[in-house]
């Protein structure tokens, strides 16, 4: 269990109505509080606060949520307010000033599964809901998160439990002796089974595949101006100060591609809170389906690629190509495509979003609906339970019969399992984006 607190904004990213920047952990109510004018409940309430911000303080709305009945299950408290990027980052270094560190991709939907909040399945179904393209999609994950998954999950797992103990018991008896199990009333259980869990895979979320591009490059070097422009809107905070993007943020640029903006390489990350952005990079590196190296050609010709963490490079952005000539690249940039770009006036814009295009059309990037982790399991398991029945027909060993069994059922109690590889549960949570 974690024993720390973490904040992050959980709505998107960029201008908006409204924001929520949600604090989640032991001392999230005591965080939040340093930044209001008065008490937080320690009950679940919503409260009209103000932030120290500004003369009078700025009106705010404050959710609070005691755990262990959150989402999380650990204390959590939501602020909700003007969705301005700059006063959303205003507010999270005041948390972080006080406690909060940023959060991870994906670890609130952790903390929930941590807590027993939610079970693997439903993590599946949290992270298909957020980006779920159609009523089909929603519908398939609601149902899980609903419950109902769950429960038929249970029923098909006691029916192959029950199987295998029948099974089992006759091994201890010769045909015709008293105590000998007739094997139709096992048979009948697996063939019930069977039928349960095809049609329980069908209706289970689709999963998207893996990825998205990550922009890679140092401090400064215009990734985040170079997301806005493929955006086509300011969907990041952008300043000519160095260490501005603390977060990794996906951003939706069309055509089924998600940019992932990142902080930048620094000449001397010794603040704690660089080091631990640039762990995140790193972390969500190995998850994308590929990189473009962004460099500044007026003072990154010496620049060092990408290192350890980082997905295959696609292209070499230039950037300030509206402002100044190409410099010579590095070495390491031989043979990839070089696109050179002006994010301010658009200069190479439109050649660079069709590159990306094409390569989600190859699928190369998110977007693409496949066989989601949980419909995999459950389709393994059915094929398993068929397994059994094609071997009961042609006389196979009951041994053998009760081995396909055990497999289907490990494989259902690692869909639902607390006890998962921490290589496994890195790959399910980086998937999601911040705030979630």
């Amino acid at each position: 269990m974690r024993d720390d607190t973490i904040w992050a904004q959980a709505t998107a990213p960029g201008e908006s109505e409204r924001a929520v920047v949600r604090v989640s952990g032991p001392d999230a109510f005591a965080v939040v509080g340093a930044q209001l004018d008065g008490a937080v409940p320690a009950r679940r309430a919503a409260v009209d606060v103000r932030l120290r911000i500004g003369a009078h303080g700025l009106p705010v709305l404050l959710l609070t949520m005691p755990g262990p009945r959150s989402f999380t299950g650990e204390d959590v408290a939501e602020l909700h307010v003007p969705g301005s990027p700059r006063l959303v980052q205003r507010i999270g270094m005041a948390l972080e000033a006080s406690g909060a560190r940023p959060a991870a991709p994906g670890e609130f939907v952790r903390r929930a599964w941590e807590h027993g909040r939610l079970d693997l399945a439903e993590v599946e179904a949290v992270f298909a809901l957020i980006h779920a393209e159609s009523a089909a999609d929603a519908s398939r994950a609601l149902r899980t998160l609903r419950g109902d998954v769950g429960a038929e999950l249970d029923a098909c797992r006691a029916a192959l439990l029950d199987a295998r103990a029948l099974l089992e018991a006759g091994l201890d008896f010769e045909a015709g002796e008293t105590g000998e199990v007739d094997p139709a009333a096992w048979r009948g259980l697996l063939e019930r089974a069977r039928d349960r869990l095809g049609a329980l895979a069908v209706q289970l979320p689709r999963g998207r595949r893996g990825g998205g591009v990550l922009l890679w490059g140092a401090a400064n070097a215009g990734k985040s101006s170079l997301c806005n422009a493929l955006a086509g809107r300011p969907a990041m905070l952008v300043s000519d100060r160095h260490g501005t993007t603390r977060d990794v943020v996906g951003v939706e640029v069309g055509d089924g591609v998600v940019l992932f903006d990142a902080p930048g390489d620094l000449v001397d990350p010794d603040a704690a809170v660089d080091r631990a952005a640039l762990a995140q990079r790193r972390e969500l590196g190995a998850l994308c389906a590929g990189a473009l190296w962004v460099l500044d050609p007026t003072v990154e010709a010496a620049h060092a690629p990408p290192g350890v963490g980082a997905p295959a490079l696609l292209a070499v952005v230039a950037t300030h190509a509206d402002l100044a000539p190409l410099a010579p690249l590095p070495a390491a940039a031989a043979g990839l495509p070089v696109f050179r770009v002006g994010s301010p006036s658009g200069l190479g814009i439109p050649a660079l979003r069709a590159f990306l295009a094409r390569f989600a059309g190859a699928g190369g990037a998110p977007g693409h609906a496949e066989a989601g982790r949980g419909e995999s399991i459950v389709g393994a398991a059915r094929a398993a339970v068929e397994a059994a029945l094609a071997g009961a027909r042609t006389g196979a060993p009951p041994e053998a019969l009760a081995l396909e069994l055990g497999d289907a059922i490990d494989r259902l109690d690692g869909l639902r399992a607390r006890s998962v590889p921490e290589e496994l549960l890195e790959r399910i949570f980086g998937r999601f984006c911040l705030g979630k």
